[in-house]
């Protein structure tokens, strides 16, 4: 199956994602260190409105959600992707004890817009680099709500602008795994590959920390999050399997077809069948076709 790696929906553009993403706003004094000591990677060494990828994970070590953790002048805000609100919302008031701080759902308190490819200096806001849908030269730009309007009239005199299922595809054409979508409850931080930018192995401790150090240091995880190239007309549910026909894994997400027969997607395939390149088979109750991991 031939698989062009420099064919990536190149876009310059601009998303409105204003209340379709969740957002959480951690706000106080002690709103760094509580969150700290609740995610994968170091949030101490972040200045104001610097971010970082991060995995919240449970006390078994399993990923509730993966998130832009941002640092603000007056606490942290959490770009959680599709997990519900009230997941994160009762995870981190459950843990909250007796810091000083208030824990909010802010998905419908800013404005928020995603850049892609884009860098107007002179937009007022919050901005930082990187997160969904994970492709390069992306941002997110915070702002107050009731700049929404003259935010967005300002990009569409700039660019054109993005629809969410056009981000959506660029998403799965990059590999980033979406909170809520796959980053649930049944899976470990490292069944990601984000190590690097989402997980510190020498922060100390936080609430599933013994778990992901145990996989990292004396073990291994099951299963891959993978990017695919499948032929012919898929549709979920889909299933993967070897090319002795056994169960492999399963397909979480299709974009629309680039080609007539060829549809990117996303999906988790068991350990040793993550290299790109792999051969694989789609299959659903009444079909099935070629598939292949990608790079």
């Amino acid at each position: 199956m031939s698989f062009d790696p420099e064919q990536r929906l190149p876009q310059i553009g601009w998303a409105d994602a204003t209340a379709q993403r969740t957002l959480v706003s951690i706000e106080g004094p002690d709103a760094a260190a509580f969150v700290h000591r609740l995610c994968t990677n170091d949030v101490l060494r972040l200045k104001p409105h610097d971010a970082t990828e991060a995995f919240f994970t449970t006390d078994q070590g399993r990923t509730l959600a993966l998130a832009i953790v941002i640092r603000t002048n007056t606490g942290v805000l959490l770009e959680a992707g599709r997990t519900p609100p009230e997941t994160l919302l009762s995870h981190l008031t459950k843990y909250h004890i007796t810091e000083e701080l208030s824990i909010t759902d802010a998905t419908s308190s800013y404005a928020h817009f995603i850049l892609v490819g884009l860098v107007p200096d002179e937009l007022s806001g919050l901005r930082v680099k990187g997160g969904y849908p994970g492709v390069e030269a992306c941002e997110h730009l915070f702002a107050a709500v009731d700049q929404h309007q003259a935010i967005r009239d300002e990009l569409a005199r700039r660019a054109t602008e993005l629809k969410i299922p056009t981000i959506d595809r660029l998403r799965i054409v990059a590999g980033w795994p979406e909170s809520g979508i796959e980053v649930t409850a049944e899976h470990f931080p490292q069944e990601f590959r984000r190590d690097e930018t989402a997980i510190s192995y020498t922060k100390g401790c936080y609430l599933g920390q013994e778990t992901v150090s145990r996989i990292h240091t004396r073990g291994h995880v099951n299963r891959y999050f993978v990017p695919l190239v499948l032929e012919g007309d898929p549709k979920l549910p889909l299933k993967l399997a070897d090319q002795h026909g056994q169960e492999v894994g399963v397909v979480t997400a299709l974009a629309p077809p680039h080609e007539p027969n060829q549809r990117y997607a996303v999906g988790f395939v068991k350990r040793g069948l993550e290299h790109p390149g792999t051969r694989l088979i789609w299959q659903t109750d009444d079909a099935h076709g070629a598939a292949a991991v990608r790079a």
